[in-house]
């Protein structure tokens, strides 16, 4: 009896990286695991000739293997545990590709950092230090928030909703966020600050510098992608507080 037309089988992409992501395998689905997979879950396969278990992430279920199914492994298992840095970046992946309509795949490329290839350049300048060499670090002063500043710090920092800081420019919102972001790592956060375009990270880096020192990093679209890849593993190893992108 033909059961070929009751089979299902997942597109899975082996551990998180830019090179795993441009390559999925075919796995078959077992029976007793068909209600429970969906795209996003980790999973347990076995991966080469040796058959050595790795861990993948479900990326498309599909009806239709492409090629002979006799020559499909079956997926292992579901794994359940805790999540890792990695399973929150397919977290985020997903939520890219539901909410803008993208591929699972084209989300993880956009979410992830290129790894192909890297090697550390010793020669290459951390772009925060190129910046604060080329210009010195703006003097760190004592922030003394005037009585609004205070009123939109003390507002946020009891407010669990989203906030807008509205203010012309020139008004001080500035201080606000650096009394923000202090409080945030002050409590075991970090911080992200988002600037509307690449023209400010300058001004930026310099004037954060001088409250948060080396442990900022930054992501811009005019870094290598050596230069993308060193700061991805910066933030992610624990190495800075603060991101500006």
């Amino acid at each position: 009896m033909n059961m070929q037309g009751h089979r299902s089988y997942a597109k899975i992409i082996v551990d998180i990286s830019a090179e795993a992501v441009d390559r999925a395998f075919t796995y078959e689905i077992p029976m007793e695991l068909k209600e429970s997979l969906a795209p996003g879950s980790r999973v347990r396969i076995p991966f080469g000739t040796s058959d050595r278990e790795k861990t993948g992430y479900v990326t498309e279920i599909c009806s239709d293997p492409g090629f002979d199914p006799e020559k499909i492994k079956p997926i292992t298992g579901i794994l359940k545990d805790s999540l890792s840095a990695e399973d929150e970046m397919m977290d985020l992946a997903l939520f890219m590709s539901r909410r803008y309509g993208s591929t699972l795949n084209a989300a993880l490329k956009a979410a992830l950092p290129v790894k192909r290839s890297y090697r550390k350049n010793r020669r290459r300048t951390d772009p925060v230090e190129r910046i604060n060499e080329l210009s010195g670090n703006m003097p760190k002063t004592d922030i003394k928030l005037n009585p609004e500043q205070e009123a939109a710090y003390q507002g946020i920092l009891s407010d669990d909703r989203d906030c807008l800081l509205y203010g012309v420019t020139g008004s001080g919102k500035t201080m606000v966020y650096i009394r923000l972001i202090e409080e945030a790592i002050r409590s075991g956060k970090r911080a992200i600050v988002l600037i509307p375009e690449i023209s400010l990270t300058y001004q930026t880096i310099r004037q954060l510098s001088a409250y948060f020192s080396d442990r900022i990093s930054v992501f811009h679209s005019r870094l290598s992608e050596g230069e993308r890849y060193e700061q991805y593993l910066r933030a992610k190893n624990g190495e800075v507080d603060l991101v500006v992108g």
